[in-house]
């Protein structure tokens, strides 16, 4: 790019730069801030202060907003972004940058504008080796008093439109990515909904589970009192077992007695045989005898019968209560295999519930973290939207 005419800096003082008209070097490119930056010379040395929002450079160095830099003859002040490595390289014609060389020579009284940016013109110190600046700006329209009224709208008028354009572009960007975020955020409430519905299912296996156990808490109880009544069934089979014993031998008693009978009675008919001469009186006593003999042998062996018929009345009331004691047995056993089932049951469901509660924590956080983003991105919005509002 070509040079302008230096601009003679006062021997003391301050120097303006920016896009507004009351800068003492007004600059009309976009990039430019209303009031960019700020020089002051004091005891023969320069200092610039930044006050732009997209930085001031010296020798591509950026220094921050409100910071003071000293800058000495030679240095380049730059009011826009360097180019980036290989920009210069490439086809595509690169941005033209608003920059500023300060040297050190005798005054020349004028300012002149290279790149056809408008009038700037300064008082210069004449007869005293002064500080000056080349200027090289952009490209702008055809050269034109930058104090008239219609200069003057025609820019305003380009900047707001500048602004709307790059206003819009930052709300599209804030939209595209509110969007992203709710997308992100409905998702996250879908999978806080089947959290939440795994916690509903956990906690009503828990529930199942726990009626369950307090099921079998009330056989448990049941089968403990039927332990205590079991020493008393016990006693209950020893004392059948010592009748059915006794009856046995009672009954083999009577079964000896019989057989014993039964040898009178052949005795007595033998005898009966041979008192068959003798007189009829012998023969009716005798007949008299083996009667009484018949029934007591009647009477013996209708004893015996019902002492069987009790013998096998006690074995079957014994043969019951072993089966009994079987049958508790078996269902005692089931029902610790339950209660142990059970028991696991209680736990998995406990551990699931755990777990869907850790989810839906989780779930709540990333929730939380995705609003404050959300808020975040939205404040960035509103904070572009001042400073290109105050541009």
């Amino acid at each position: 790019h070509s040079h302008d005419p230096a601009f003679q800096l006062p021997v003391s003082g301050s120097v303006t730069i920016g896009r507004r008209p009351n800068n003492t070097l007004v600059c009309n490119d976009i990039s430019v801030s209303g009031k960019h930056c700020e020089i002051s010379i004091a005891s023969g040395s320069v200092k610039i202060s930044d006050c732009s929002t997209n930085g001031t450079y010296i020798n591509d160095e950026r220094i921050v907003k409100g910071e003071v830099a000293e800058v000495s003859p030679g240095d380049v002040i730059a009011l826009t972004k360097p180019h980036p490595p290989g920009a210069l390289d490439s086809t595509v014609e690169a941005a033209v940058r608003v920059q500023f060389r300060l040297e050190h020579g005798h005054a020349t009284g004028a300012l002149s504008d290279a790149n056809g940016d408008g009038n700037l013109t300064s008082t210069a110190l004449r007869g005293e080796p002064a500080a000056t600046f080349s200027q090289s700006c952009p490209p702008n329209p055809p050269k034109r008093a930058a104090t008239t009224a219609e200069g003057f709208a025609h820019d305003l008028l380009m900047q707001e439109q500048q602004c709307k354009a790059k206003i819009t572009g930052e709300l599209l960007l804030a939209r595209r990515r509110l969007d992203e975020e709710r997308s992100k955020s409905d998702s996250l409430a879908r999978d806080l909904r089947k959290a939440k519905a795994t916690l509903e299912e956990e906690r009503r296996r828990k529930s199942a589970a726990l009626d369950g156990r307090e099921a079998l808490k009330a056989e448990a109880a049941k089968l403990k009192d039927n332990r205590h009544q079991l020493p008393e069934m016990r006693s209950t089979q020893t004392s059948l077992q010592q009748k059915h014993e006794a009856l046995e031998i009672e009954l083999t008693t009577f079964a000896q007695k019989a057989s014993s009978l039964e040898m009178a009675v052949s005795r007595l008919r033998d005898e009966l045989g041979d008192l068959a001469p003798a007189s009829s009186g012998a023969l009716e006593s005798a007949q008299e005898s083996f009667r009484q003999a018949q029934d007591e042998a009647n009477s013996l062996e209708k004893q015996v019968s019902e002492l069987q018929q009790k013998a096998e009345l006690a074995q079957k009331a014994v043969e019951k209560s072993q089966q009994d004691l079987n049958a508790e047995r078996t269902r005692k056993e089931r029902l610790e295999d339950q209660q142990a089932l059970l028991a696991s049951e209680v736990e998995r469901a406990e551990k699931n519930g755990s777990q869907a509660e850790e989810l839906l924590a989780k779930a709540k956080q990333e929730i939380q973290s995705l609003e404050e983003r959300v808020s975040r991105h939205r404040g960035e919005a509103e904070q572009q939207r001042e400073i290109s509002s105050e541009k």
